[in-house]
């Protein structure tokens, strides 16, 4: 919480790319072990007070709305320097806001080398990270071009602002309205309905030859990431091994938020230039479909099944 604000403050400053790389990577280890940490914070807290993680995790959801609307507007007025302070005052607020926070002290009961491969020896875990992965990619390159997208079908800067953010918006009632879901559906069920949302999306924009009609998509955008959020985290925690929660969210968000994030710009970076957007949303629903029947395999193996076992 310190040090990501630090390295963005140096970014703000940095005179090329040889200063720029390195502040880069500084504020990717820092950032990096934000989001998991949080999310097990909120899953103790959570279970600690009878509610539902999606009912915490909404803030994060109503704060990610308001903060673009603010810093856009700022931006706008003031121009994009602003944004590296507004972060680093945000950051600042959160470090604050967390020494007030309830202590929370555990020790490894092994060590870390250790934990990480309890974790990837379970095929249940292993098999459901690969699908986390392939599906992740598809989330990773829609994130870098979808403004793109948007552009080639005439799409100006207002309507594709409000794509994002009726995208943001209908995160609401599925965050809200998570524990319902889960009762009804279950975390495997939860899981399902987000993976197969996401592949229908990809196939509704490979379709779209107007930009208005793109909003609709959009509003799909709670089910699936609300639901593979939810799911993913929930799943997750129910079966890390004990005193390993935190490293199995690490991994969790490490898998989908990093490494397929990587894979799915550069691939989609690759795919775009040889067959357009249409294309590589045809490709997008082709690997979420993968994803799912991947996933599918995954959750019916039994809880604990060790790699090569029987």
């Amino acid at each position: 919480l310190l040090g990501s604000p630090a390295a963005v403050l140096l970014i703000s400053r940095a005179g090329g790319y040889a200063q720029l790389a390195p502040l880069v990577a500084a504020y990717a280890v820092f950032n990096s072990a934000i989001v998991p940490l949080l999310d097990s914070a909120a899953l103790e807290a959570a279970e600690a007070s009878g509610r539902e993680y999606g009912s915490l995790r909404v803030w994060g959801t109503i704060g990610w709305s308001i903060s673009t609307w603010i810093v856009g507007t700022l931006i706008q007025d003031h121009g994009t320097r602003l944004m590296f302070y507004a972060f680093a005052g945000v950051m600042g607020l959160t470090f604050a806001a967390s020494l007030f926070g309830p202590r929370r002290i555990r020790r490894l009961g092994s060590p870390l080398g250790h934990g990480l491969k309890q974790l990837l020896l379970r095929a249940d875990l292993l098999l459901f990270l690969a699908a986390v992965f392939l599906l992740s990619t598809t989330t990773g390159a829609v994130t870098a071009f979808f403004s793109i997208y948007l552009d080639g079908l005439g799409a100006g800067e207002g309507m594709i602002g409000l794509a994002w953010m009726v995208s943001s918006l209908s995160e609401i009632p599925v965050m809200l309205g998570a524990a319902w879901l889960r009762r009804r559906m279950g975390t495997r069920g939860l899981l399902l309905m987000g993976f197969a949302v996401y592949a229908l999306r990809w196939g509704l924009f490979s379709i779209i030859a107007d930009p208005a009609w793109a909003l609709l998509p959009q509003l799909l955008h709670g089910l699936s990431f609300g639901a593979f959020l939810v799911g993913g985290v929930t799943y997750v925690s129910e079966r890390a091994p004990e005193g390993l929660g935190t490293t199995a969210q690490a991994v969790f968000t490490t898998v989908s938020y990093g490494l397929a994030a990587i894979v799915g710009t550069l691939g989609g970076g690759f795919l775009y230039d040889r067959v357009g957007m249409a294309g590589l949303f045809r490709v997008l629903f082709v690997v979420a479909a993968l994803s799912l029947g991947l996933l599918w395999v995954a959750l019916r193996r039994p809880t604990g099944a060790q790699v090569g076992a029987e």
